[in-house]
């Protein structure tokens, strides 16, 4: 090979654990470092448990992709140039199939550099990732989603000097109904909890958009919340965000964000993969959401080190919306911004003196 870049990857594993097609499946108990591009990547399994597995390494940690019945518990992963625990619906298969009844619980994901999970030195990685912003090593639903994802739960996870959670459409198909609870979220480096549906539509000619609905955020606790970026939905117009709810969220930030911060309109795009750094920075300190509808933000508490001149919650093209039993140190009449929104009910308001 005359290539640089197509020698430099001879000798190093492509993924530790590849399965296709397997049926009754049981991981338990060991240790993966350096696993290459997957430590462990599962094609179209069913019956599937993942258990105690530790994962120490730069590039995906644990894919799940197109399966049924998966059960993935009580691991570590570490993967700081890449995701931690990634569910996937792609066209690995040579066909549209849905990834469904999935179970992520108990497990804890990191973005420190690689080894020092293992060695318990815990340190910071130096990578950047394509947009400059930091490390991965997040549990995410997306990045292939022809097939979509159903019966999704996520719970009593820790997640750690990483991005946050991250799931959406880009590829067409259905995402439906996903809980997401009992979440500790500490240093996120980018937004903590994000749905976001694009049109990127990598897959057979014909393929219509996809759909996003019914999904829950619930009892998630975030510390170290970066200023620009707040949790959030963003939808497209022709396909809003439906039926998502953001309950008993408490947030700790940095906060300093400005009045021109507060006035920014995000670039919008249609047609983009599932990373939402192209936004920037956010015109809300707590909850942004755009081309949605029948959104819920309730009993949330948003405190931020240094004062914040944008609205805890702000909404455009949003088609009915309850934000109710908000705890902040804004006013009342500074919770909300709902320009360009209907159907907006703003309910109890609680503010903190400084």
């Amino acid at each position: 090979m005359r290539d640089a870049k197509e020698r430099a990857p001879i000798g190093r594993a492509n993924k530790a654990i590849g399965l296709m097609n397997c049926r009754n499946i049981r991981l338990h108990g060991f240790t993966i470092l350096q696993a290459g591009h997957f430590g462990v990547i599962a094609h179209g399994c069913t019956n599937m448990q993942i258990d105690g597995l530790v994962v120490d390494t730069d590039r995906d940690g644990i894919d799940i992709d197109a399966c049924r019945d998966v059960r993935v518990i009580n691991c570590t992963v570490n993967a700081p140039k890449d995701d931690a625990i990634v569910l996937k619906s792609s066209y690995a298969l040579g066909r549209a199939v849905m990834c469904e009844d999935i179970l992520i619980s108990g497990c804890k994901t990191s973005g420190y550099a690689m080894g020092s999970l293992l060695d318990g030195t815990y340190l910071p990685s130096d990578y950047a990732a394509p947009d400059k912003l930091g490390p991965l090593g997040r549990i995410k639903l997306g990045t292939e989603t022809n097939g979509g994802f159903r019966n999704i739960r996520i719970s009593d996870c820790i997640c750690t000097n990483s991005r946050g959670i991250l799931m959406g459409i880009v590829d067409g198909g259905t995402l439906e109904d996903v809980s997401v609870s009992g979440i500790i979220l500490r240093d996120p480096v980018n937004h903590p909890l994000f749905v976001h549906h694009g049109a990127r539509m990598r897959a057979p000619r014909g393929t219509p958009i996809g759909r996003i609905r019914r999904v829950r955020f619930e009892d998630v606790t975030v510390s170290g919340a970066h200023p620009r970026f707040p949790c959030g939905v963003e939808g497209i117009a022709d396909a809003p965000v439906e039926d998502v709810s953001f309950r008993n969220i408490d947030i700790a930030a940095a906060g300093g964000g400005t009045r021109e911060d507060a006035a920014r309109v995000p670039e919008y795009r249609r047609e983009t993969s599932l990373e939402v750094s192209y936004l920037g920075t956010l015109p809300a300190a707590g909850f942004y959401a755009r081309h949605a509808r029948r959104l819920t933000i309730r009993d949330v508490s948003l405190r931020t080190a240094a004062p914040d001149a944008r609205p805890v919650v702000a909404l455009r093209n949003v088609e009915g919306a309850i934000v109710d039993r908000i705890a902040s140190q804004m006013r009342r009449d500074a919770v909300l911004d709902s320009r360009d929104s209907r159907d907006v009910a703003l309910g109890d308001v609680t503010a903190w003196e400084d």
